[in-house]
């Protein structure tokens, strides 16, 4: 019998119309770092980094806050030159840095987003980006008390904002001779030079949704105000209302060698700083106006001291410093080795001319004198058992290295003998010994070895005895040859290369929501050398699927990392499967097609099948369902009707209509895989006066999500 609430009058008749439609819901899940930890995986701790500035360097405090239910937070100063750091070990990515400060007089708060440990930046464009990402909205509110769900999103939505940012500005970077890959981890210095010198000209002014950005000098308009809130930025970018030249010059000796690292400063409305190249080039980005440079680096004096320049209307170049150094003393230095190239050490070197100076060889041969004045002198050398060349030495106003002495035995040594010649080892570390057979008239000198990993004791003997030595472990890629020599002989030791081996954890995320996520994976090296950490280990990550599965961490690197990865919305109906290469191991994500979500709404055509009083009509109904991890299906219409039992596979829906009169069905619907479902509902029509059934049966629908 039919509960009377539901009764709808309509003549004699009452007619009731049952409805049911499902709605796919796919279960958002979160992609988080491994364990709980932001960026968790190898010993020791983690960090974010980076720097904050807004032209000038931020004079303030940089805070951090984690994805955790219960909110972690760090916080640090921020340096003089904008720099700060922050320990995250345990804590959970992505993170939300805000950096709060004065800088060049003016307040700001300005926020930025890391995907795990490493580098991220905060300055006027990371704060547009991540804005844009939270939908134009200011995010004071969110970062007072954010959520792992929200964080996740932000995270998610920052790549394509920070895209957009870096298409649309493309003109202003190539004005300041800036070229950013990724405006939050790329290398950035608050040097009023790149990225920064853009930040000194222009003022990014985000309010209410809308972004406009001027000229700070003048006051003139560079972009319009125009809305962030939909990820695009539409208006039309004046970049003639910048005006930036190129400054360049070289710092050279008198000789014409370029001095590299010199730091050529320009003093005027900023003062940006840049430093030679290898070659002594430089080249400084300048807005109008009038500056001084000025050349600097310890050891030098530069003609002229100064050099003033005029930016008015065209790059400037020719600005041109010689160095001249104001050394009073100089180095002289080299090596004293065996004529196949094994350092001696203990042997006593003596420098005599202008002044006279005594050195003794390291454990590699090699010597150094210090303070040594413009003059000739004669370089000699003395160990018992060997005899030394003797090489004269200049010092003109510069150093003199590469004096090397060679070294031979002295002594009959006809008759000596090693046993073994050579000997192969694998990478760890590893030690031997090589008998010596010699007569008593041989007197050779202690054994000398040509390279720092392989130590040979220090045995000297008018006859045969036993030399030992060792070697540390080799945690190179490539194998490696060393010599000890021993009087006449030669012993030669060969070291086997490292092998590396990687894992990986987890070795998998088969939990992505169609909406994307987040996450960390934890790759971990192991040498063959040392049976643990290998820091030389190299690797290299790869996404196979970066349209959609993006790695936004180190792509490449040695030793233990955390890899850190972007898995984007899938808009399609089908799920799908990726993997990321890392060190030749498989991450496979797997990711949830798009669900059926939110509200259908549809009308249903009700026949009156020939019966007086149940009559035709067109019923409105509005449906709502959703579907757990294991595709079972609940739902309600409009009229509180439930789903008894449901399940989906593929695009077929199927279920069972659990209503007054019992259950229903099965019936089985169909999804289109993005905004429709199309099925059937059972109907009744009744008699009012008898209650006797007048009419029932099933009618099509279909049905269209909000």
């Amino acid at each position: 019998m039919v509960n009377p609430e539901h009764v709808q009058k309509g003549g004699t008749m009452k007619n009731f119309i049952f409805v049911i439609c499902t709605v796919f819901m796919m279960a958002l899940t979160a992609g988080c770092g491994g364990g709980g930890g932001g960026s968790g995986g190898g010993s020791g701790t983690l960090e974010v980094s980076g720097v904050a500035a807004a032209g000038a360097p931020l004079v303030g405090t940089v805070t951090l806050k984690d994805s955790s239910a219960q909110t972690r937070q760090r916080s640090a100063t921020i340096a003089n030159d904008g720099a700060y750091s922050l320990d995250v070990t345990g804590l959970t990515a992505p993170f939300l840095v805000q950096a709060t400060g004065v800088a060049g007089n003016s307040n700001y708060t300005l926020y930025s987003m890391a995907s795990g440990a490493g580098t991220c930046n905060i300055n006027p464009l990371t704060n547009l980006a991540l804005t844009m990402a939270n939908a134009g909205q200011d995010l004071s509110g969110f970062f007072a008390s954010p959520t792992p769900t929200k964080m996740q999103t932000l995270s998610i939505a920052l790549h394509a904002a920070s895209m957009t940012v870096q298409n649309k500005f493309a003109l202003l970077f190539t004005l300041v001779g800036a070229s950013p890959v990724d405006i939050i981890t790329d290398p950035f210095q608050a040097n009023s030079q790149g990225l920064d010198l853009l930040f000194d000209l222009a003022a990014f002014n985000i309010s209410n949704g809308n972004l406009s950005i001027t000229n700070r000098s003048n006051g003139s308009v560079i972009l319009p105000a125009t809305a962030i809130n939909n990820g695009l930025i539409t208006g039309s970018i004046s970049s003639n209302m910048l005006a930036v030249f190129k400054v360049s010059g070289t710092v050279k000796t008198s000789a014409g060698t370029g001095i590299s690292s010199v730091t050529v400063t320009a003093t005027g409305s900023l003062s940006p700083k840049v430093k030679t190249d290898t070659n002594g080039n430089y080249s400084l980005s300048l807005p109008i106006g009038s500056y001084i440079l000025r050349a600097s680096q310890s050891g030098y004096t530069f003609t002229p001291s100064s050099i003033p320049v005029s930016v008015s209307s065209a790059n400037l170049s020719g600005k041109d410093f010689t160095a001249v150094s104001t050394a009073t003393g100089y180095t002289v230095s080299g090596a004293v080795k065996t004529a196949t190239g094994a350092g001696i050490p203990g042997v006593t070197v003596l420098l005599t001319g202008t002044t006279t100076k005594t050195s003794t060889t390291g454990s590699n041969g090699t010597y150094s004198f210090t303070d040594v004045t413009n003059g000739s002198y004669t370089l000699t050398a003395s160990l018992s058992g060997y005899s030394f060349s003797t090489i004269p030495v200049t010092v003109n106003n510069s150093n003199a290295t590469g004096q090397n002495v060679t070294g031979t035995t002295t002594g009959t040594c006809n008759t000596l003998s090693i046993s073994p010649a050579s000997n192969t080892f694998p990478p760890g570390i590893g030690s031997g010994s090589v008998t010596v057979t010699a007569d008593s008239s041989c007197q050779w000198a202690p054994p000398v070895s040509n390279s720092a990993w392989l130590t040979a004791s220090a045995v000297t003997s008018n006859s045969g005895g036993t030399v030992n030595y060792s070697l540390t472990a080799n945690t190179s890629n490539s194998s490696r040859n060393g010599q000890i020599t021993i009087g006449p002989k030669i012993f030669n030791v060969t070291q086997e290369a490292q092998s590396c081996t990687f894992s990986i954890f987890p070795s998998a995320n088969l939990g992505v929501s169609s909406a994307g996520a987040s996450g960390n994976v934890n790759l971990t090296a192991a040498s063959s050398a040392t049976g643990g950490s290998a820091p030389n280990c190299a690797w290299v990550a790869v996404s196979n699927n970066s349209d959609w599965i993006i790695i936004t961490g180190a792509n490449s690197g040695s030793g233990d990392q955390t890899i850190s990865y972007t898995v984007l919305p899938n808009t399609g109906n089908s799920q799908r499967t990726g993997t990321i290469t890392i060190a030749g191991k498989t991450f496979t994500v797997t990711q949830a097609e798009v669900g059926v979500t939110g509200t259908w709404n549809g009308t249903l055509n009700i026949p009156g099948a020939g019966y007086t009083g149940c009559i035709s009509q067109t019923v409105p109904f509005s449906l709502a369902l959703s579907e757990d991890a294991a595709k079972n299906i609940t739902g309600y219409t409009s009229n509180s009707r439930t789903i008894s039992s449901g399940n989906r596979s593929g695009n077929s829906i199927n279920v069972t209509l659990n209503t007054d009169w019992g259950s229903r069905g099965p019936y089985v619907w169909t999804w289109n895989g993005t905004n429709t479902i199309t099925g059937s509902m059972a109907y009744i029509c009744y008699s009012l006066d008898t209650g006797a059934i007048l009419s029932e049966g099933t009618e099509t629908f279909s049905v269209t999500r909000n």
